[in-house]
């Protein structure tokens, strides 16, 4: 569970950790726009993003296997 809750922090942009945050506490696409004041199709393109930098970060990735050269 550490390695889903602290993939936030290998976010560049703090609006990609904000609606990551969101994701985590169970809020939907458009609970997230209604929060955030952007529209569902963005949240969605954000998302995308997040699932793109977390896939491609090679310590999150070994973090998340309990390699210990990650910490």
């Amino acid at each position: 569970m550490f390695a889903i809750e602290s993939a936030g922090d290998f976010l560049d942009k703090e609006i990609l950790k904000i609606v990551y945050d969101c994701m985590l506490s169970g809020m939907t696409r458009q609970q997230i726009a209604v929060y955030l004041e952007i529209s569902r199709d963005s949240v969605v393109k954000l998302r995308a993003e997040i699932k793109a930098q977390i896939g491609t970060n090679t310590t999150f990735s070994k973090l998340l296997h309990g390699e210990k050269s990650a910490v």
